[in-house]
């Protein structure tokens, strides 16, 4: 079983100091721990943050509703997925 164990800490201070600071984990190599690539510089044209689905979702009546109704009527499934989890992110702002 594979877990990730690597972490990054900071104080509150520090995040107020740099707050668009990131850390990205980089791939194993030769290792079992990712080596951590800490940003503390403004990148312009950053990548857009991957689509998580949040569990504690289905708890809200209105998550249901959101996936029903946020692919319209297209048929291609990648296309619904991307659509679902656009809705889906909106939703939970």
């Amino acid at each position: 079983m594979k877990e990730m164990l690597d972490r990054v800490f900071c104080t509150y201070n520090w995040r107020l100091a740099f707050p668009e600071a990131e850390v990205i984990a980089l791939p194993t190599m030769g290792s079992d721990h990712s080596p951590l690539l800490l940003t503390t510089d403004v990148i312009l044209g950053r990548r857009q943050k991957s689509f998580t689905f949040e569990a504690f979702w289905l708890q809200e009546r209105e998550c249901n509703e959101v996936i029903e109704n946020g692919h319209g009527t297209t048929k291609n499934l990648t296309q619904r997925l991307k659509l679902v989890s656009l809705a889906l992110t909106k939703w939970s702002l």
